[in-house]
């Protein structure tokens, strides 16, 4: 048997994000933060292209931010409350980190792997700053979507784009844990030679009938080819392929 890390296992099956707007000083100071940014950025990443950084949101930055999103709100036509949230995100905000998806050109790495990559350093971040003790919450919101405030407020340059900000601080309330996913619902065991499924995940690709057009969308969540002309193909002796 290997040794388990029974702490680290049991953190994360109880680990739980706590609601920003909950959160308050002391934040975590720019030594600690380092020592969580250090461990979020040991986070799988095919090629070691590295394509993410951080932006360190102080208060100074998080009030003018917090300005910023309600003059880009307001230029956007944005309803009041929709405003309310995006100023609020960073107004009450004691520390957060802009984790910034920042993608490299790699003939062999796919932009989308390097996006799930920086995925993982959101979590990564996230789970960080729960272990440490403090609270912390992953959010976007519109402005991570804002392309001038994304510009204006963070100095992205047009390929880059916000991942998430993680917002840490003083946890003054600890919430009830949220539904979990049923594993019954979502878990396949694949056998040899088949992967088993129920009718209900084969009902949900949407197969077209035999003769009828396939996408590549269906194909890829098959995770094999079927020629859309499959009922006309014979083999060398003449039968039918089997299915």
């Amino acid at each position: 048997m290997p040794d388990a890390n029974d702490a680290a296992l049991d953190f994360l099956l109880t680990r739980r994000s706590r609601p920003a707007k909950t959160l308050t000083s002391p934040a975590p100071d720019r030594d600690a933060l380092l020592t969580i940014l250090t461990a979020a950025s040991r986070s799988p990443d095919h090629g070691k292209l590295e394509p993410w950084r951080f932006v360190v949101l102080e208060r100074a930055a998080l009030e003018r931010l917090a300005k910023l999103a309600t003059s880009r709100g307001e230029a956007a036509g944005l309803e009041a409350d929709q405003i309310a949230k995006g100023h609020d995100q960073f107004a009450n905000s004691p520390l957060c980190v802009a984790v910034i998806e920042s993608p490299k050109a790699s003939p062999k790495i796919p932009a989308l792997e390097q996006t799930y990559a920086v995925g993982g350093v959101c979590l990564a971040l996230l789970n960080a700053s729960l272990a440490a003790g403090w609270g912390a919450n992953w959010l976007t919101g519109w402005p991570a979507h804002d392309r001038d405030f994304m510009r204006e407020g963070l100095g992205l340059s047009d390929d880059e784009r916000v991942a998430g900000f993680i917002h840490l601080g003083t946890e003054t309330a600890a919430p009830p844990d949220r539904p979990r996913p049923d594993l019954g619902a979502i878990v396949t065991w694949a056998e040899t030679g088949s992967s088993r499924r129920s009718p209900a995940h084969w009902a949900s690709l949407a197969i077209p009938a035999s003769g009828a057009s396939c996408s590549w969308a269906s194909v890829s969540r098959l995770g094999f080819w079927r020629s859309s002309t499959r009922s006309s193909r014979r083999s060398s002796d003449g039968r039918r392929p089997r299915p």
